[in-house]
């Protein structure tokens, strides 16, 4: 499982470097590029986090209940509710 560091970053910081990763990933042109980037940036596990959360988010705007999009994901019902 991924961890973030225990050392905290200064919040302007943190807030640069999400910036930049915003401003990185807009500024791509195609499809291909953005996950040739993805690819890039995430690791395996990553990848798999970051795309349960956004079918978390999907399913939460279709009106599934959030016990089934846990079950269904395979995910904790906290993960559905931070999602949520």
């Amino acid at each position: 499982m991924s961890q973030v560091s225990r050392r905290y970053l200064n919040p302007k910081t943190e807030q640069q470097i999400f910036t930049t990763f915003i401003e990185s990933f807009t500024s791509l042109s195609s499809t291909q590029k953005a996950t040739d980037f993805l690819y890039d940036l995430l690791s395996p596990v990553e990848q798999i986090m970051l795309g349960k959360r956004l079918a978390i988010a999907y399913m939460l705007m279709k009106g599934h209940a959030q016990r089934s999009i846990a079950d269904t994901l395979k995910v904790s019902q906290p993960t559905v509710a931070k999602v949520n």
